[in-house]
C-alpha cells in the first residue's frame, strides 16, 4: 500500500512539472496571448467618446482603446457625416438636427458604437 502512494505522488509531481514546462514554453513563445487561445486574456475594446454633440461642419476624433487592428469605421447616415480610417468624424452641412451612429469593427469582429448628435446651425 505504501509503495502505491509513493508511485502516485511521484507520478503527480512529474505530471505537474510537465504542465509547468508547457505553460512556460507557451508563455515564452507568446502563444499564450494569441487570438483563439482559451487561456488568453479577453480583448476588450472601447470607443471614446461614446456620445457627443457637435455642430454641423465640425469634426470629432474617436479613439479606440483595446481591440485588434485594423479597425473599420462606418456611419449609419452618410448624409449627416462621414468618418475616415483614423476615426475622424466630419459632420456634414445639414438641414436639421441629426443623430449618427458610428460603428467600429476590429480585426476579430468585435463591435463598438458611439452616438454623434449633429446640431443644425440656422
Amino acid at each position: 500500500m505504501n509503495s502505491y502512494n509513493t508511485f502516485k505522488n511521484s507520478l503527480l509531481r512529474k505530471l505537474g512539472m510537465v504542465l509547468c514546462g508547457i505553460l512556460i514554453v507557451t508563455a515564452c513563445t507568446n502563444d499564450l496571448f494569441e487570438s483563439g487561445n482559451p487561456l488568453a486574456p479577453s480583448t476588450v475594446m472601447r470607443i471614446t467618446p461614446t456620445s457627443t454633440t457637435i455642430n454641423e461642419q465640425t469634426t470629432q476624433q474617436f479613439t479606440i482603446i483595446g481591440g485588434v487592428s485594423p479597425f473599420n469605421y462606418t456611419v449609419d447616415d452618410p448624409a449627416s457625416g462621414s468618418i475616415d480610417t483614423a476615426g475622424l468624424f466630419t459632420a456634414a452641412n445639414i438641414a436639421a438636427d441629426a443623430t449618427v451612429t458610428v460603428t467600429v469593427v476590429d480585426a476579430e469582429g468585435t463591435v463598438v458604437t458611439a452616438a454623434v448628435n449633429v446640431k443644425f446651425l440656422a
